[in-house]
């Protein structure tokens, strides 16, 4: 009986598949980029998450007390925040959850931009077959 190579498995094989975001942590990130300042925004997207919206109010979880009570003093920035994405006020109401209802939210990481490319325009060798036609045509000859 011959002697079998063992199968390798890739790396990408091997790393978890996180699960696909639901249309409320889509929203909460867009809404987390717009809570100023950065310490804020940082604060509410690793401690808290948004569990209902419905246009005017957003009701957002919290898995203990000493975090609602540090997240419930930055409510008014996530409203701030949510008023400059719906163009109207919306109220946001915090709450502490339990461990059951606590799913934290794989964040998207953000998209690192990529610098803008150099333009350089450099002189192209005359195509004299178009350049001909061209300023016959430019010149009414050979109409």
């Amino acid at each position: 009986m011959p002697k079998r190579k063992p199968v390798l498995k890739s790396k990408k094989e091997a790393q978890p598949v996180p699960p696909p975001l639901s249309a409320l942590d889509l929203l909460w990130q867009n809404v987390l980029t717009l809570v100023q300042p950065f310490s804020t925004q940082m604060m509410l997207r690793q401690q808290c998450r948004l569990l209902a919206f419905d246009g005017w109010e957003a009701r957002i979880g919290t898995p203990s007390q000493p975090l609602f009570k540090m997240a419930n003093t930055r409510m008014s920035n996530l409203e701030l925040a949510f008023g400059e994405l719906y163009n109207h006020p919306v109220q946001a109401r915090l709450q502490v959850v339990s461990a059951d209802e606590w799913t934290p939210v794989v964040p998207i990481p953000p998209e690192t931009p990529t610098p803008p490319q150099p333009v350089i325009d450099l002189p192209r060798p005359p195509d004299w077959a178009g350049s001909m036609s061209q300023s016959r045509s430019d010149y009414g000859f050979f109409a």
